[in-house]
């Protein structure tokens, strides 16, 4: 986990899920992550961003301003809490009102549609009980879920040990929600006898998204496989690609007295995607993106 410094001011940055600190969130490429250096047989990098300016790149990402969102969560998101610096995409937490929500927080979505692809980033996740990181596609301009929502990687902010991914459909046309469905599986690792510590460092997540599965990893396992069925379609709606970090929620409790003012957890992340791209269709992104080289192409 990355640990920043304490912000001026009164207010305090809030430990939780991904990049957050306060919560923060980060997009950091590593030494050998150069946009030449997707190094996945039969993947081209189409799409990325390594974050190595001063500030976002507003011509790939949206920084959301909104007071309200869903599932119960606690933060209003506003740009002033999406910042990049020293390579890294930071998505930060405080415990400052604003708008009658209790907390702010950060969260950004691609300007771009992409298709079918992989999906990667490298994250580093904050720690603390109330954070919500989320590494995730929806696609944004169609009513959720009939285009399909993939979440690539959730965690909670008081579970160190332990990430996971989901897949949300519904497959009649109407409103939501009464026939949204979801799958989901948990991940958690052991290395040298010790069960690993996602809020302990960097960490890859990924996803891959074809015509008819999708398939999610951590660190290049395959943990978790959805194959479409008659009553669960893999939608090739093209999505949009959100980070976020989110404060509170049905997701897990809400943050505790004692995280109130608690020191900044930081969250690291390295997005990249691969993709197929058919005739007029979106590209992969990385924000790492690939293209598949083989007869078949798919995101990886």
């Amino acid at each position: 986990m990355t640990l920043l410094p304490h912000p001026a001011g009164s207010h305090r940055a809030l430990p939780g899920p991904i990049l957050l600190a306060a919560a923060a969130l980060f997009a950091v490429p590593t030494a050998n992550s150069r946009a030449q250096d997707l190094d996945l047989p039969g993947w081209e990098l189409s799409w990325n961003d390594e974050f190595d300016g001063s500030s976002l790149d507003l011509t790939k990402w949206v920084p959301l301003d909104r007071r309200d969102s869903f599932n119960q969560e606690e933060q209003y998101y506003h740009p002033d809490q999406v910042s990049v610096a020293d390579g890294h995409l930071q998505l930060t937490a405080i415990n400052t009102p604003r708008d009658g929500k209790n907390y702010q927080s950060g969260l950004v979505t691609s300007r771009d549609l992409f298709g079918p692809g992989r999906f990667e980033a490298r994250i580093d996740l904050p720690t603390s009980q109330g954070m919500w990181p989320a590494f995730w596609l929806n696609a944004n301009h169609v009513p959720w879920p009939q285009g399909g929502e993939i979440d690539i990687m959730e965690n909670r902010g008081s579970q160190p040990n332990l990430v996971s991914s989901a897949y949300h459909w519904q497959k009649d046309p109407g409103p939501c929600c009464d026939e949204h469905r979801l799958v989901y599986r948990e991940y958690a690792a052991v290395e040298n006898g010790q069960l690993l510590d996602f809020h302990g460092g960097f960490h890859t997540y990924a996803a891959e998204w074809d015509d008819t599965t999708v398939k999610f990893f951590v660190n290049g396992n395959l943990y978790h496989t959805v194959t479409q069925t008659e009553e669960r379609p893999i939608f090739d709606t093209p999505k949009n690609i959100i980070l976020n970090l989110a404060v509170g929620g049905f997701f897990w409790r809400k943050p505790g007295r004692h995280h109130r003012v608690a020191a900044d957890d930081a969250c690291g992340l390295r997005p990249r995607l691969a993709a197929g791209g058919g005739a007029g269709g979106p590209r992969s992104c990385r924000p790492r993106v690939g293209r598949q080289l083989a007869e078949e192409p798919r995101l990886r």
